[in-house]
């Protein structure tokens, strides 16, 4: 199994094994940052305020996990890619350099089902890996 951005607005899975597409949500502004541990699509969907965190749970449905507000001048900010995951839960960041008012948000977030999601770190900066 693999998931592929195809084109704007929707992500596509596609089955490795039989070639087959599927559709998994169509949004405007979506955007894949990765794959959370629990092998299931982490998208970003940002409004004029503020920048969604959302995980597709399966086909045509997601589920917000977390919102932080994003500058105004920079509507492509807030969450950003990549993801990674490891066993602690999958690791992801806020990087909006030029954001003033929400500067409270630039940082490094991790999430897990259990948990949810929490900020751990004021750096802005982008999680790279997890050495295994």
């Amino acid at each position: 199994m693999g998931l592929a951005d195809s084109k704007p607005d929707q992500l596509v899975r596609i089955d490795l094994t039989t070639g087959n597409e599927e559709i998994w949500d169509r949004e405007p502004g979506i955007v894949l940052l990765g794959i959370g541990r629990d092998g299931l699509p982490v998208l970003k969907l940002n409004s004029p305020d503020e920048s969604t965190l959302l995980r597709v749970t399966q086909r045509g449905q997601t589920e917000p996990l977390f919102a932080v507000p994003i500058d105004k001048l920079n509507p492509g900010g807030g969450f950003e890619g990549p993801v990674v995951s490891d066993e602690t839960g999958t690791w992801l960041s806020v990087i909006d350099a030029r954001s003033v008012s929400p500067a409270m948000a630039v940082g490094i977030y991790t999430y897990s089902k259990s948990s949810g999601v929490r900020k751990v770190s004021d750096f802005p900066g982008v999680p790279v890996g997890i050495p295994g």
